[in-house]
């Protein structure tokens, strides 16, 4: 976090047990500095075991008067050559929307110059993430961060997955088998 927002835990108006308010002041639209901001946290606090690509992140984020001009979710490591990964999200206009990044395909993170094996290679040594918020204008904003969470499937999730993905390809072929076995209706026998 830098020194030109506010970040303030409220108690009330998100879901239960309280949100985030990041508040950007009103700025020089020369100014190149206060455009920006990251709130993060340690992957630790969120996971402490090794993230891999079945998992995601979810959260609510909320607009007082405007949209951001760009929202990321972002992570990266702490090593000698840090990296740092970018999946853009549409931001709502106002109010409150639940937004979703999912590891699975690393195409849809931005790196520069990033490939799959540095992707999955930063992934297994997280250190840390956060929500990117760069703002709309240089008006006075004020956004919100609730429930930002990981996701992990359950094992018992995966399959009931894999069954139910069996079940439809199986029922798919059936209908298919059954249209080839009738003849059409403009062919009388």
């Amino acid at each position: 976090m830098y020194n030109w927002t506010t970040v303030e835990a409220r108690p009330t108006g998100g879901n239960t047990g309280g949100w985030l308010q990041v508040g950007f002041p009103a700025v020089d639209p020369m100014s190149p500095t206060g455009w920006y901001d990251i709130i993060y946290t340690r992957a630790t606090n969120l996971y402490a075991g090794t993230w891999n690509t079945n998992m995601w992140v979810s959260m609510d984020f909320w607009a007082s008067n405007q949209s951001p001009g760009a929202l990321q979710v972002r992570w990266g490591t702490n090593s000698q050559s840090p990296d740092m990964w970018g999946y853009e999200l549409t931001p709502p206009t106002t109010g409150w929307t639940s937004l979703a990044a999912s590891f699975l395909n690393w195409t849809n993170w931005q790196y520069p110059g990033g490939t799959e094996a540095q992707y999955l290679s930063d992934l297994a040594a997280i250190d840390w993430i956060g929500v990117f918020i760069y703002r709309g204008d240089e008006n006075a904003q004020s956004y919100g961060l609730d429930d930002f969470d990981l996701e992990i499937p359950e094992p018992a999730e995966c399959l009931l997955l894999a069954f139910a993905l069996v079940t439809t390809g199986v029922s798919l072929r059936r209908k298919r088998s059954a249209r080839k076995a009738r003849p059409p209706p403009w062919r009388s026998g």
